[in-house]
């Protein structure tokens, strides 16, 4: 993580947990860098403006008002528990560490009591709280291709056993029936496929930008369900 995201990850973080202060060997934990840091992180904030406060204490630390920079967005409860829901439900996939940020601003922007708050605190504990990055290397790569937006090229096991080397651009997330599936344009098939990471047997990150192909990806979009790769 880049200090300047580290930065603004701080801040999300203290308003998520406000009113309660949290200490800097918690936050050099979450962050995985030394005490030093977050002191020089916490140093740079306040320059900056940011209305920290330090807590005297055994149970002291930092915290913020919850009400700093509010972002502009106000969730009804239903929506709220839309929002956890589908963010806890991430925790298996690569993009785990992302919900885990991304369920904290919304954590941040609710009240601080009422039930929409504490169904989205119970998800941030019980189901983001240890979520790391997915349980096998292709889901990793296949979740950086889909960031960066790059071509992989993968061995992949098919429903008839045959494992098949092809060049595949990575479109989108997607849960199929229970099973995490990346959909992407598959330049053996020369069409969308959809590729669960589990059946990977190799992959690579090639580097190459994916390609805008136009109407024949939105021609294919329009008639396609999911398929396994398996032809």
């Amino acid at each position: 993580m880049k200090r300047a995201e580290r930065l603004y990850a701080i801040v999300d973080l203290l308003r998520a947990n406000s009113p309660a202060p949290l200490s800097v060997s918690r936050m050099a934990a979450e962050f995985e860098v030394t005490h030093r840091t977050i002191e020089r992180d916490l140093a740079s904030l306040l320059a900056a403006g940011v209305p920290i406060h330090a807590r005297p204490g055994r149970a002291g630390g930092y915290l913020i008002e919850r009400e700093f920079s509010l972002p502009p967005l106000q969730f009804t409860p239903r929506e709220a528990y839309a929002l956890i829901t589908g963010l806890a439900a991430m925790a298996g996939s690569p993009f785990a560490a992302d919900a885990v940020t991304a369920l904290r601003k919304v954590r941040a922007a609710l009240p601080g009591k009422g039930a929409a708050a504490t169904a989205a605190q119970v998800a941030d504990t019980f189901f983001l709280q240890d979520a790391g990055p997915a349980d096998t290397e292709a889901a990793a790569v296949l979740g950086r291709a889909l960031h960066e937006g790059t071509v992989v090229v993968i061995d992949y096991l098919g429903d008839d056993g045959t494992v098949t080397h092809r060049a595949v651009e990575p479109l989108a997330l997607l849960s199929v029936r229970g099973r995490w599936v990346v959909a992407g344009w598959c330049r053996l098939r020369q069409a969308i496929r959809g590729f669960r990471p589990d059946r990977v047997r190799g992959i690579e990150l090639t580097g190459e930008p994916i390609p805008d192909r136009g109407a024949a990806l939105a021609d294919d979009l329009a008639r396609w369900t999911f398929r396994s790769a398996q032809l």
